[in-house]
């Protein structure tokens, strides 16, 4: 009996010390801070590429940059995205050398597991879409010229930028997927989200128009009305035809986070 205590017990601090060497195996900042910032408005978002420095988020933002998805990809309390101010909060984190962009993602996941207790699981779940559809006469934008990115980013997708001019968006450095979004938010909130389904990879440079307004005369247009009006803006601007579809979409699911991180 004394032997099997003793066995159980080896093999319980085998264990222990399999998961200290786990957790110490995560990337993770040389130095970082937390802090609670309850107050309205955000300032610009810095990420790499040796540091993280965010204002006034809240904890959806976190996980948009921490771990490349989108909005609509983050399940979890009401509380993660937040109107007011009251969960927001400053992230002031450093490496201790540059690191490519991926290995700042997962250092500042560690740092988010580590402040909030957050745990949570992946589901990969087929919802309706509108899908991204490469015609056969070839997109109209470019790729990107090979340029060290800047420190900027567009709802969560890190070294984009950005314009605004005359009724037209101009991005540069944008991942296919920041194409989706952009589109994303001509078709509004109320149709499916936009996803990438191209065999288009890398960056690029694009401009799209914004969606011209109804006539008044016009009756209130229908999704679907909305969704024709996009497609011929893709179409014209993009080289890209929209389509619903059924696909399966990778989903972060939050099991646990608090609202009030650890802080230093």
């Amino acid at each position: 009996m004394k032997y099997a205590v003793n066995t159980a017990l080896f093999l319980l601090c085998i264990a222990a010390a399999i998961a200290v060497k786990a957790q110490s195996d995560d990337p993770s900042f040389e130095v970082a801070s937390v802090k609670m910032n309850p107050a309205p408005g955000r300032a610009p978002i810095h990420f790499g590429p040796d540091s993280v420095n965010l204002t006034s988020i809240d904890l959806r933002i976190a996980l948009i940059l921490a771990y490349g998805v989108r909005d609509f990809q983050i399940q979890g309390p009401d509380w993660l995205r937040d109107s007011t101010g009251a969960n927001r909060f400053n992230v002031e984190a450093k490496a201790s050398h540059p690191v490519p962009e991926d290995q700042l993602r997962l250092m500042l996941r560690t740092l988010l597991a580590d402040r909030f207790h957050l745990t949570l699981h992946h589901e990969l779940k087929e919802m309706p879409v509108i899908a991204l559809v490469s015609l056969g006469s070839g997109v109209k934008f470019k790729p990107s010229a090979p340029a060290s990115p800047p420190d900027s980013q567009w709802l969560g997708f890190t070294g984009v930028s950005q314009t605004f001019a005359q009724g037209h968006h101009v991005f540069t450095n944008a991942p296919v997927e920041a194409i989706a979004a952009a589109v994303g938010v001509c078709t509004g909130n109320e149709l499916p989200p936009v996803v990438n389904l191209t065999s288009l990879r890398g960056r690029f440079d694009f401009t799209l128009r914004d969606l011209p307004p109804p006539p008044p005369e016009a009756a209130a247009p229908t999704d679907d009305d909305r969704l024709a009006a996009c497609d011929i803006l893709t179409r014209e601007d993009l080289g890209i035809n929209l389509r619903r579809e059924k696909a399966p979409v990778e989903i972060l699911v939050i099991d646990h986070a608090d609202k009030v991180p650890t802080e230093n």
